[in-house]
């Protein structure tokens, strides 16, 4: 077909995956762990999994080999369709019909009773003319596998599944390296210039993630575009992987030697947190996906008070806003202003390897030596993807499409790739197609074998662009009374603003911060994604300015 796949095979599609599903899978998740980093697996322990399982010994080493051949939830999913109904089992249409019925019938907001659903799934069974209707107690048994905070989640709400399941702790801690990791957005105190003019265009999101058994940063992501679900896949991405090549990139020779995939990560409610992408790739990884409580501010502690010192060391760079008018005084950070968004970037890597070693406020030692000590209490090592470049893929934001005779659309823009043919007007099942915002140009299919297959535009003479170029070109059209959109609407918009911001980019700062917005955008996806966590400029970075990129001592934030 003239492609090849960008990913390697995988057993299951994660977003076609039911609930009942990962139910199980996360269930038999919990205890392989716990005999994964025992330091002794002696009968007693492994029968009393298992007991708690409800299996037998010989099913629980079958599971702790598959996923130490494959440490992530997909090794653990449930083989076949339905659950295990003990010294018999139904038919797998009948299983089939339970789970389905489970799924869109029983855990929903109605809250219909378990007699209803017995009554539910009969029905069913007889419209599908199976000979068999399971009782009472086989649906009874089927709904009880599927996790109590699930079914609560599902049936009454999230407030009540956390009210009732959600751990009652007065604070945020960790025993051991990689146990919890806090993210968090901020706007850095720091206005950067353009690549081309040097001139102020706006102060960066920085998204930062500390491991809280030793305050160490772990990762972060820097941008100028608004917190999305992107900047939480690319700070995470930038903790789990390793980062000499990255370190490499910035011209950084110094070691961060902190990596791997976190047990938990914890973040606030915001909305770009909330994402089915990060849902999904945090539950195929392992990861547990912890939220902070509303009215709870003690919980991000940890990361706020990193955020602080963070943002006390910029306050020494040039074009600095400071925290407020007091204390900017009549300093203007814009004419002050001097650090490209690249030049920033390395600043922040020597930063957080400086900020790293030096002695932390409170627990008197440098939180690299108590990443240290913290993984040293780690029963199980730190744990790596096998694909790095998947690792991202499953993280992007998705959509669902059906492959049509004319391809793929997606954001009023047709996609085509002679891959396609094999589904193109076959087949009404809706497949899983991965975008990256940064990037239009091209879509990523999921096939039903777990591959990506790249789908570039059908024209192929189209630039690329970027998904909030398109929003803003969208947005003008329909302010000019355009109510349908299509393609070359779309693109001689988009095309006409690059042609204003061009000729606006040497006379205001909007036009400046836009066109460099499109830059670094179109520059990050020329290389793999998996280890930039910023946008790097999409020219040869100038030569460096008279400003000295090094650490600076600042006084840790209490």
């Amino acid at each position: 077909m003239g492609q090849n796949p960008e990913s390697p095979k995988r057993t299951q599609e994660l977003t076609r995956i039911n609930e009942a599903d990962w139910a199980i899978a996360e269930t038999r998740l919990a205890a392989v762990r716990r005999l994964h980093a025992a330091a002794k697996m002696t009968h007693e322990v492994i029968d009393g999994e298992a007991a708690s399982l409800g299996v037998s010994r010989y099913r629980l080493y079958e599971w702790l080999r598959r996923y130490r051949a494959n440490p992530t939830i997909e090794s653990l999913l449930p083989q076949k369709r339905g659950f295990k109904s003990g010294a018999g089992r139904l038919p797998d249409s009948v299983e089939t019909v339970i789970l389905e019925t489970i799924e869109d019938f029983y855990l929903t907001d109605q809250q219909p009773k378990l007699r209803t659903l017995v009554t539910e799934i009969a029905r069913r069974c007889r419209a599908a003319d199976l000979n068999v209707t399971p009782d009472y107690r086989t649906v009874k048994a089927r709904v009880e596998r599927v996790l109590p905070s699930i079914r609560t989640r599902a049936r009454r709400g999230n407030k009540a599944a956390d009210d009732q399941f959600r751990p009652v702790i007065g604070e945020l801690y960790a025993d051991f390296a990689m146990e919890v990791i806090q993210f968090d957005h901020t706007l850095a105190d720091v206005i950067v210039v353009d690549e081309s003019f040097r001139q102020p265009i706006a102060r960066p999101w920085l998204t930062l993630g500390i491991d809280v058994s030793s305050s160490a940063i772990v990762g972060y992501y820097l941008t100028l575009e608004a917190p999305s679900a992107l900047s939480v896949a690319m700070a995470l991405t930038h903790t789990v992987l390793p980062k000499a090549k990255y370190l490499e990139g910035q011209g950084v020779t110094a070691p961060w030697p902190i990596h791997g995939i976190p047990a938990t990560i914890h973040l606030d409610n915001a909305k770009e947190f909330h994402s089915r992408a990060l849902e999904r790739g945090c539950r195929e990884y392992g990861i547990h996906l912890r939220y902070r409580p509303v009215r709870t501010p003690h919980y991000g502690g940890h990361i706020e008070r990193l955020v602080g010192t963070m943002m006390g060391e910029m306050h020494l760079l040039p074009g600095t806003t400071f925290s407020g008018i007091e204390e900017k005084g009549d300093y203007d950070p814009e004419k002050k202003a001097v650090l490209t968004l690249r030049e920033l970037e390395q600043w922040l890597a020597i930063q957080v390897i400086a900020h790293n070693g030096k002695i932390h406020r409170t627990r008197k030692i440098p939180p690299q030596l108590a990443y240290e000590d913290a993984l040293a209490r780690r029963s199980a090592p730190i744990s790596l993807p096998k694909d790095e470049q998947r690792f991202l893929l499953d993280f992007l934001p998705f959509e669902m499409r059906m492959v049509r005779r004319d391809g793929i659309q997606m954001f009023n823009i047709h996609y085509w790739d002679n891959v396609l043919t094999v589904w193109a007007g076959q087949t009404k099942q809706r497949m899983v197609v991965k975008y990256d915002p940064r990037d239009l140009s091209r879509m990523l299919l999921l096939d039903p074998e777990g591959h990506y297959w790249p789908i570039p535009y059908r024209d192929l003479r189209r630039p690329r662009i970027t998904l909030w170029e398109h929003n803003r070109a969208t947005e003008a059209l329909h302010q000019r009374g355009r109510a349908a959109v299509d393609e070359g609407m779309l693109f001689d918009a988009i095309a006409a603003q690059r042609m204003l911001v061009a000729e606006a980019a040497a006379k205001t700062k909007k036009a400046r911060r836009d066109m460099q917005r499109t830059a670094n955008a179109m520059a990050a996806t020329k290389a793999p994604a998996a280890v930039l966590p910023a946008e790097p400029a999409s020219d040869p970075p100038p030569a460096p300015s008279a400003v000295p990129i090094l650490p600076f001592e600042v006084e840790e934030w209490s």
